[in-house]
């Protein structure tokens, strides 16, 4: 029997627990409210408390992230930001090697941008190195917008950072991971989070297919020949953002006259702003292909995602009995902390219409 420590109850953690409910796992997943996982010595003594019951966790996955939009809201709340996504990362590994087991961290993808890099040799030194847009990043290419460049966000400068801090441990492997989709019901699906937007840019980029990271984390749960290091896991392959709003004409006319724009110039032609630090760039998943099989994801696999967004039962009787209640605000979230998240409500009822 495996046993495996899940920090996190949010669109990652609380899936992948459900994911990975195996007769040959045993999978304890808990968030904030069951323990104050902030302090190294709460965590230090609730695996203790476990192995003194006889249970010895084999790896912990850190599925703990910042809540919003995190590339420019982590600027608001710094502390938080820089604990969840530094701190506690370091507080893990440390405690994954006191106790002799290994730790999985999910980092992000956003450390690159563009299709330009620079790599180091064999000896150490660092040389510029041109990437063709059908390239893509690998995991030796060191993170163009990250650390070293100016205009990266401190989202992508802390995920370097800690990169850097973990990445030679050898119980340690960091999942990269970019702009995530499923057919889940989360404010944080990357389908949810664009068809909100009033205007997108329809750049290259990665994405990463949600099912796609829970099977390699259940290769490395179960194969012994997954070395620990950093992987890309993406799809591989260029994804426009026009692709998810093709299939919505499918089910909604709402997006006719959305802007969609194809460079930032475009943006400031129409005296529209965007971040200069959001990153668009693909990256390569040929390291993590050798160990599982990555979806495709395509038209057909969105619309695939949007039918399993729509048809979730649990989507249509929470939408329809928090209707049922007069003068309530469906953004009042604080009321409905134990039940699924609501995106965009007025879409999701037309779209379940039209479906």
């Amino acid at each position: 029997m495996i046993n495996i420590l899940i920090i996190g109850k949010g669109y990652i953690g609380r899936n992948l627990a459900t994911f990975l409910t195996q007769p040959d796992i045993s999978i304890y997943n808990i968030e904030k409210s069951d323990l104050d996982y902030w302090s190294y010595d709460n965590l230090d003594q609730y695996i203790q408390s476990q192995k003194n019951k006889g249970i010895t966790f084999s790896f912990i996955i850190n599925c703990t992230g910042f809540y919003g939009d995190q590339i420019n809201e982590c600027n608001h709340y710094p502390r938080l930001f820089l604990h969840l996504t530094a701190t506690l990362p370091i507080i893990l590994s440390n405690l994954c090697t006191k106790h002799n087991c290994k730790y999985i961290h999910l980092s992000s993808a956003d450390i690159y941008n563009g299709d330009n890099a620079f790599t180091k040799d064999e000896i150490g030194s660092m040389v510029s190195f041109a990437l063709t847009v059908n390239e893509g990043w690998s995991e030796n290419n060191l993170p163009n917008h990250g650390i070293f460049a100016n205009k990266s966000s401190t989202f992508s400068k802390t995920h370097h950072v800690i990169e850097n801090c973990l990445r030679g441990l050898n119980n340690v492997y960091i999942l990269r991971i970019k702009n995530c989709i499923s057919g889940i019901f989360h404010k944080k699906n990357y389908l949810l989070k664009v068809i909100t937007k009033e205007r997108i840019i329809n750049k290259e980029n990665s994405v990463t297919f949600l099912p796609d990271l829970f099977n390699f984390i259940n290769e490395i749960l179960k194969a012994s020949n997954i070395p620990t290091g950093i992987y890309n896991i993406v799809n591989g392959e260029c994804f426009f953002n026009k692709i998810i709003f093709d299939e919505l004409k499918n089910y909604t006319d709402e997006f006719e006259n959305l802007k969609i724009f194809f460079n930032r110039k475009a943006l400031i032609d129409n005296n529209l702003k965007l971040s200069p630090e959001r990153p668009f760039a693909i990256l390569k998943n040929t390291k993590a292909s050798k160990y599982i099989n990555f979806t495709k994801v395509d038209n057909q696999l969105i619309n695939k995602c949007l039918k399993e967004i729509i048809e979730d039962k649990k989507i249509n009787d929470y939408y329809f009995s928090v209707h049922n209640e007069k003068n309530v605000s469906l953004r009042d979230e604080s009321r409905y902390s134990n039940k699924p998240d609501l995106v965009n409500e007025s879409l999701v009822e037309k779209m379940w219409n039209n479906a």
